[in-house]
């Protein structure tokens, strides 16, 4: 009987390891997964960004043209990301 309690117990615990592997690869798969989303969005900011400087650029020749310059540019930026 001891034998067959020892099998159990051994054979409970090849379970626990299992669980326990599983869960730190999701663990790992999620922190790479939000490492992956953060670095696209710091994307899309930086295209944006861009765009809403050569828009500020084109239009800095008269005083309304640089923050309409720069709400296209901008436009523009958001709009080369998602194409992208």
């Amino acid at each position: 009987m001891a034998g067959m309690i020892g099998s159990g117990q051994a054979f409970r615990q090849q379970g626990l390891s299992a669980l326990n592997q599983a869960a730190d690869m999701e663990d790992r798969r999620e922190r790479t997964n939000q490492q992956i989303d953060q670095q696209e969005d710091a994307g899309s900011m930086q295209m944006a960004g861009m765009g809403a400087g050569l828009g500020a650029s084109i239009g800095a020749g008269t005083a309304v043209g640089g923050p309409v310059g720069a709400a296209l540019g901008l436009a523009g930026g958001l709009l080369a990301d998602s194409l992208l």
